[in-house]
C-alpha cells in the first residue's frame, strides 16, 4: 500500500495530522511575534524618548506615549550638539581602523605558514595578547596615548586600535585556506 492509499482509506489520520501541524504552526508564529515584539520594544523606546518633553521623561508617572511629541527635539540634536563632527570623527575612525587593521594583520598573518613549527610558537606568543580583556588594557593604553601626546586627537582613539593580534589569527586561518 502506497501512503496516499493509507491516508484514503483513513480520513481521520490526514485530518488529525493536519490539525496538529496547524496548531504547530500557530504556536511558532504566536513565540515569533511575542520574540519580535520584545526586540523592537528598546527601538520603541527609544523613539518615545526622543519624542518627548524632559517633564514626560523624568515623571514618575510612565505613560506608552507622551502627552505631546517634540519634533523640535531632532533639530536640537544637530544645533546644540555638535552631531556632525562627531558622525564625522566616528566615519574617519571606522575606515581608518579598519583599513589599518586589514593591512597591519594581514601582514603577520602571511608570515605564519601552519608548516613551521618555531612560527606556530610565535603565533601562540602573539594570540595570547588579545585574550586580555579591555579592562585590562585601557589604562596602560591611556598612559602610552597621553605620554605620547595624543589625548583628545583622532590619533589617540585610532593608533591603539589598529594592532589587533585576534585579526592577525582571522587572517591566518583564511590564508590557510588557500591551496
Amino acid at each position: 500500500m502506497i501512503d496516499g492509499d493509507a491516508d484514503q482509506t483513513h480520513p481521520k489520520r490526514k485530518s488529525q495530522r493536519s490539525g496538529r501541524s496547524i496548531v504547530a504552526i500557530v504556536a511558532i508564529y504566536a513565540a515569533l511575534v511575542i520574540l519580535a515584539l520584545i526586540f523592537l520594544l528598546p527601538f520603541y523606546l527609544i523613539v518615545r524618548a526622543s519624542l518627548s518633553s524632559e517633564a514626560d521623561l523624568t515623571s514618575p508617572h510612565w505613560t506608552f506615549f507622551p502627552t505631546t511629541l517634540h519634533w523640535s527635539n531632532f533639530k536640537e540634536l544637530f544645533t546644540d550638539i555638535p552631531m556632525k563632527t562627531g558622525l564625522k570623527n566616528s566615519a574617519i575612525i571606522g575606515i581608518v581602523q579598519t583599513l589599518g587593521q586589514i593591512v597591519l594583520a594581514s601582514m603577520p598573518a602571511m608570515a605564519w605558514p601552519d608548516s613551521l613549527p618555531p612560527r606556530q610558537q610565535g603565533l601562540l606568543c602573539h594570540r595570547g595578547h588579545p585574550d586580555d580583556p579591555g579592562a585590562v588594557t585601557f589604562i596602560p593604553s591611556y598612559v602610552l596615548v597621553s605620554w605620547l601626546g595624543w589625548v583628545s586627537t583622532l590619533r589617540g582613539l585610532i593608533v591603539p586600535g589598529l594592532f589587533s593580534g585576534f585579526a592577525a589569527f582571522l587572517f591566518r586561518q583564511y590564508f590557510l585556506g588557500f591551496p
